[in-house]
């Protein structure tokens, strides 16, 4: 007698895909305040409210957790947000110095520098990371390109990005949080490099 297949049950994929984000969350928060290297999987666990055992059925083991923890943080830092080009070139060089100390300050940087710091990020993470901040150097360059008198303009835009974040030290970006710190980065750019009358 030919025996009767039951169809698939269908798994409950958006309950568990609910779970891991609350576990990466709370391994997100965990690892801001107390490093990479210091925490245990059964803090996680208690933090995330759920059994060792759940955690284990996620990620086989701490390093695996830290590197979805580590990709989650690089998925949250901030982008560059698109500026009003009819705006005059100091104002447009002021948003994009408010942005990039947002990135520079933002709690997932400040994670993944303590990251760093712990020898956590891989060669991937880091250039991943480093790509924002290069996707606003490729803009400013562009910027200077079209208005300002300079030889090297992807030069001059990394001067800038040094000048507004300090380094990529989140505390160098929280301490000095504020447009006076960008309004004499921006004053000195153009002094450096005067801005030109457009071609029409």
């Amino acid at each position: 007698m030919k025996q009767l297949s039951l169809p698939d049950t269908p798994r409950p994929r958006g309950r568990k895909r609910k779970l891991r984000s609350v576990i990466l969350g709370a391994a997100t928060r965990l690892f801001a305040q107390r490093g990479f290297e210091q925490l245990t999987m059964a803090e996680v666990a208690s933090a995330a409210g759920v059994q060792k055992a759940t955690l284990y059925s996620y990620f086989d083991g701490k390093s695996a957790l830290v590197d979805a923890a580590i990709e989650t943080l690089l998925e949250e830092l901030p982008v560059l947000r698109p500026l009003d080009g009819s705006r005059p070139l100091r104002q447009q060089l002021i948003d994009i110095g408010l942005q990039l100390q947002e990135l520079a300050a933002h709690p997932a940087a400040v994670s993944l520098a303590i990251g760093i710091a712990e020898q956590r990020l891989s060669a991937k993470q880091l250039a991943a990371w480093q790509r924002r901040y290069e996707e606003f150097e490729r803009f400013l360059a562009e910027l200077l390109e079209r208005h300002c008198h300079c030889e090297d303009p992807k030069q001059v835009a990394r001067l800038f990005v040094l000048l507004v974040v300090g380094d990529l030290c989140p505390q160098s970006a929280i301490l000095d949080k504020e447009p006076p710190r960008i309004e004499r980065a921006v004053d000195f750019l153009l002094r450096a490099y005067p801005a030109v009358q457009l071609k029409v």
